[in-house]
């Protein structure tokens, strides 16, 4: 739209002068905006000539998206990106709710979603056919690397890694992530970086990382699943609850440096054919409960010394109240590796109060 513009006076280099263009009606969606000026004996708009992409913001944004290749997918799986664009423009306060269609999404690299557009509410990624075994995000690098994201579930999904990384990897601040009813599938390696679920690269979390819930999941294969903070950087609320847990290395679940954690209901097995079967294990770490455990060490085959069912290390008080340790079952192995100073039903050493 031309617009006439005349300076009451001569504008000195460097002076800067406002326009009113007045009130246009502008489509919702992107656009890109141009504006140049059309000076006298000028004919070269190249030189006077800005740009400007925006989107506009119409009614208010859907909570509910399907995700992938069909003609009623809302968007493809490499659109994501415009969708979380809009998200931040627009405002993401509401719940949101990505739902994939049936089928397996290749990961490029792991997903590393900043998710601070949410502005309080919840953003979950689930299957349109409400079964875990529809969706698999298959990952070559790991699958989920959390890092600035807060508030997302992953419900009903399968994560599954086919590299030597951690299928979900702690990289940065994390809080208010759940999952729930997923499958998440490590592979058969023994290197300490190939697990489940675990810290960073570097060995230890040292951003803030609370309130992180595993519930109700198949947790398959990998080393170890260890969630290791530092003495000054403790990782609050972990829970584990509901999980069948089974053919981890050399250690099904543990947590370093963990405060106001729990560990209920799961069932626990560990891979056969390993020197260092450990079950669950705490240290340096205060636990509201421990309950309704099953940890099968009965029918595991080791190479060398067994590991223990339930481990303690400098376990202590959960904020003023002790450790709720009940209901548990531990069944052990009745051989020499077994019976060893290394290997226990139940082990506590150091400084423990529960």
């Amino acid at each position: 739209t031309p617009y006439s513009y005349q300076p009451k006076t001569a504008l000195p280099a460097g002076m800067s002068d406002t326009v009113n263009i007045g009130t246009f009606t502008i489509p919702t969606g992107n656009v890109k905006f141009m504006a140049y000026i059309d000076m006298k004996g000028d004919g070269q708009h190249g030189n006077d000539t800005i740009y400007a992409n925006r989107y506009i913001c119409g009614q208010a944004v859907g909570t509910s998206f399907v995700i992938g290749s069909s003609s009623k997918a809302d968007y493809t799986f490499a659109d994501l990106d415009t969708l979380f664009n809009i998200l931040t423009t627009c405002g993401g306060g509401s719940d949101v709710t990505l739902k994939f269609e049936t089928g397996t999404y290749a990961l490029a690299k792991p997903i590393e979603w900043n998710t601070a557009f949410m502005q309080g509410g919840r953003l979950t990624v689930t299957s349109l056919a409400g079964n875990r075994d529809s969706v698999i995000f298959q990952g070559t690098a790991g699958v989920v690397n959390l890092n600035n994201m807060r508030y997302v579930t992953f419900d009903r999904v399968t994560l599954k890694n086919g590299s030597s990384r951690h299928v979900i990897n702690f990289t940065g601040p994390t809080e208010y992530v759940t999952f729930h009813n997923c499958n998440i599938l490590g592979g058969t390696g023994t290197g300490g970086s190939n697990g489940c679920l675990g810290y960073n690269d570097k060995g230890t979390i040292t951003t803030l990382t609370r309130h992180i819930h595993f519930i109700g999941n198949l947790i398959d294969g990998g080393c170890r699943n260890r969630l290791q903070g530092t003495a000054t950087n403790h990782l609050i609320g972990i829970r584990l609850d509901s999980n069948v847990i089974r053919n981890a290395y050399d250690g099904s679940f543990r947590v370093d440096y963990g405060d106001s954690c729990s560990c209920n209901f799961n069932f626990v097995r560990p891979r056969t054919g390993t020197s260092w079967p450990v079950g669950l294990c705490f240290s340096n770490s205060t636990m509201d409960s421990i309950y309704g455990n099953y940890v099968a060490h009965d029918s595991i085959s080791r190479t060398g010394f067994g590991g223990n069912a339930i481990s303690f290390s400098g376990t202590g008080v959960s904020g003023n109240k002790r450790t709720l340790i009940a209901n548990n079952v531990v069944l052990g192995h009745n051989d020499a590796a077994y019976n060893s100073s290394y290997s226990q039903i139940m082990s506590i050493s150091g400084t423990v109060d529960i």
